[in-house]
């Protein structure tokens, strides 16, 4: 394959900063909901995940004392704030490790970065996300994921598993600001107006900055059975490796030649009053049949269901858990056999 060749551009874009407004007002309430389902070909799940709608508690609990003592008051002052993490891990390759041992790491990883709780902090008492703002927690989610890859390539090696490795998608919402940090192609969707905004950037191969980043460390990308591939040539000469994401947690065999990285792209926004009525995180075995928009109008038209019935006030979470099954079924429908992971984010606004 020739350096010149045309790669296709993501289908759908980012969510731009003209999207992103100002104000500081928290949903008076949020609900989650969750379905998963194992590939019918694969022979485990792989997919791992985290859904804490209250999760300051358990963070608090995992924090560093030091912290909590000196800098810990700031969160007090916000106790009714809305302090909920998300996240979504799709395993690739010999097992499940990865993404298991991510998923039970990841509070951890967050309640344990007292730079990045420092962070949330500061950033509660602000209006918006500035420049520096988001700066500091990029560098603070950059480190934690080095940390956690560090350790997961490290027991992959205790384990004698080069080639297991996960997606990571990390979602920390903080009173009305909803952090992301994401490496790998899981991908987090925000519903505003009822348009669907990507929160996230998956992170493929064909990416003209991660085939760069790729070739200049001595890799390859080539498409390979109609996907595109990370190729790692083995020492024979005649074979090789190869990996659909760029960016993720273990891997330690790509990771030796730095073909795959575990920095994540991070964004922050300010959530609408109103606007803004519910996120969905999952894995691609969602994306890869569904599109943005699709699954947020297929949530709406669940919600709208909901919203018929008396007791909505008392069903959100049984709205949320709806959606993220409908959306399941919905991509199996479509054709994907892959494992799914969904998970559902109302906001309430009190409206």
């Amino acid at each position: 394959m020739s350096g010149q060749e045309h790669l296709p551009a993501p289908a759908e874009q980012q969510c731009d900063q003209e999207w992103l407004p100002g104000g500081g007002v928290s949903p008076s309430a949020i609900s989650q909901g969750f379905a998963t389902s194992k590939g019918p070909m694969k022979p485990t799940m792989q997919d791992y995940f985290v859904a804490v709608s209250d999760a300051l508690a358990a963070l608090w609990s995992l924090s560093p004392p030091k912290w909590r003592a000196t800098r810990g008051p700031a969160f007090a002052h916000h106790g009714g704030a809305p302090f909920c993490l998300t996240a979504v891990f799709d395993g690739h390759g010999s097992g499940d490790h990865a993404a298991r041992s991510a998923q039970e790491s990841v509070l951890g990883a967050v309640a344990g970065d007292a730079t990045m709780l420092d962070c949330f902090a500061r950033n509660m008492e602000q209006p918006g996300i500035s420049p520096e703002a988001l700066g500091g927690l990029q560098a603070a989610f950059r480190r934690s994921f080095r940390s956690l890859d560090d350790r997961i390539c490290q027991e992959g090696a205790e384990r004698g598993l080069p080639h297991d490795g996960t997606t990571a998608l990390v979602s920390v919402q903080v009173g009305p600001k909803l952090y992301t940090a994401n490496a790998g192609d899981c991908r987090a969707v925000i519903c505003r107006d009822g348009r669907a905004l990507r929160l996230s950037r998956d992170h493929k191969p064909e990416l003209p900055e991660e085939r760069a980043r790729i070739e200049a460390a001595g890799g390859r990308v080539a498409n390979v059975r109609g996907t595109w591939r990370v190729v790692l040539p083995l020492p024979d000469g005649n074979t090789a490796k190869v990996c659909s994401v760029s960016r993720g947690f273990g891997d330690r065999d790509f990771k030796a030649g730095s073909l795959i990285s575990s920095e994540p792209d991070v964004a922050g926004i300010v959530l609408a009053p109103g606007r803004d009525t519910f996120c969905i995180h999952a894995s691609d075995g969602l994306w890869g049949a569904v599109g943005d928009q699709e699954a947020c109008d297929l949530v709406s038209e669940v919600i709208d269901k909901f919203i018929g019935m008396t007791s909505f006030n008392t069903q959100h979470a049984a709205a949320a858990k709806a959606a993220a099954q409908e959306l399941v079924k919905f991509a199996r429908d479509r054709g994907s056999m892959d494992d799914i992971t969904v998970i559902v984010t109302l906001y309430d606004w009190g409206m």
